[in-house]
């Protein structure tokens, strides 16, 4: 059996998990968004806080070089964890940047046999993206782009794989009064905050009427002197059940993409979770949808904040309209491939690629 670690967020760290376990490996986990110094969180954040606020140090923050800041801790521990469980596979997700002695230590003295990475983070990183893939053996992108800009640099080992969708979790369920009293909304966002999305929720609530109701972390943080938008904000996160919930009880369920406004590559969650919770979706338009939807008729999407408030007041009027499409997009979604078809992607990619069997 293959020992294999997996480094990824809080969303898909737990479906991830599952799915190779399901498919035969010997999986641990690390997430790195729990591994938090305390030294850090309580000494140089607040530190350098108050120089930034000063303007001091603004470009050279204090403590930089210590073992104890956010990131060098992070690959700390989990180094720890790859010395005690001496993986055979290591499979990162999301986006911390791997430093190049670390990973030479993977392959050497840790003996990890097979790196591999899955960038879901935004366009606007596309830099650090190109120089992590040169650490990886296999390095995955769900922004299509992404891919042809490392070919571009001479790296042949980076493939476009979308996400997926959870089918353990996601799926239609019925709605107590309770749950719709709580989740019910005209318009339901979910995600953290970003300047853009910062923007486009700002002119929603400037210029409509609308009731919304917004789940994710550092909303309340940013709009502390906006009470409209303010009392909008529902929560700092929102996960599991309580997701699905929302997703079903809201009339129209908005996804901004975070690529602060260069939405021309990569479908997030969102995209695959709501239809399946049979949610009607109203996107920003990103070619890679065409792939999976028809636009108009499964989902809608919106080009620019005239066509998506004028296609939000329809849709929030003509509910037979904005029900049918949400059916046809329900349906859509069900046939889809979920983490074990996707994981399955991967694994056959490699093995084929490589001439070895990755399989577990």
């Amino acid at each position: 059996m293959k020992k294999l670690l997996i480094s990824s967020g809080i969303e898909n760290i737990i479906p991830l998990g599952r799915t190779f376990s399901r498919l035969g490996y010997e999986v641990k986990v690390f997430n790195p968004d729990l591994e938090i110094s305390p030294v850090d969180e309580y000494f140089f954040k607040p530190a350098n806080n108050l120089l930034r606020n000063t303007g001091i140090a603004k470009d050279r923050p204090f403590g930089r070089a210590s073992r104890h800041r956010s990131d060098r801790y992070k690959i700390m521990k989990l180094s720890e964890v790859v010395r005690e469980f001496r993986p055979d596979i290591f499979l990162h997700e999301r986006g911390l940047a791997m430093p190049p002695d670390f990973m030479q230590e993977l392959k050497g003295d840790l003996g990890v046999k097979l790196t591999i990475a899955w960038w879901t983070k935004g366009l606007q990183w596309v830099d650090m993206a190109v120089k992590d893939a040169r650490l990886f053996d296999y390095y995955f992108f769900i922004h299509r782009s992404f891919v042809e800009t490392c070919r571009s640099e001479g790296l042949d080992n980076c493939y476009y794989l979308p996400y997926a969708v959870d089918k353990d979790l996601f799926h239609k369920i019925e709605l107590s009064g309770e749950d719709t009293r709580k989740y019910g909304c005209d318009v339901a966002f979910v995600g953290g905050w970003f300047p853009n999305r910062q923007e486009i929720i700002e002119d929603i609530v400037a210029d409509t009427d609308i009731r919304l109701r917004i789940w994710g972390p550092k909303w309340k943080r940013k709009n502390i002197t906006s009470c409209r938008l303010l009392r909008s904000v529902a929560g700092v996160s929102l996960y599991g059940e309580g997701l699905v919930k929302q997703y079903s009880a809201a009339k129209v369920n908005l996804n901004i993409s975070k690529w602060l406004g260069k939405s021309d590559s990569g479908l997030n969650l969102r995209i695959f979770e709501i239809p399946r919770c049979g949610g009607f979706l109203l996107t920003d338009y990103i070619e890679e949808l065409d792939e999976f939807y028809e636009a108009g008729r499964e989902i809608e999407t919106y080009r620019d904040m005239a066509e998506l408030k004028d296609k939000m007041r329809f849709y929030l009027k003509n509910d037979g309209a904005r029900e049918e499409i949400a059916r046809r997009g329900y349906e859509r979604a069900m046939k889809m491939p979920g983490w074990e078809e996707r994981i399955r992607q991967m694994m056959d990619l490699i093995s084929e690629s490589s001439g070895q069997d990755w399989h577990a």
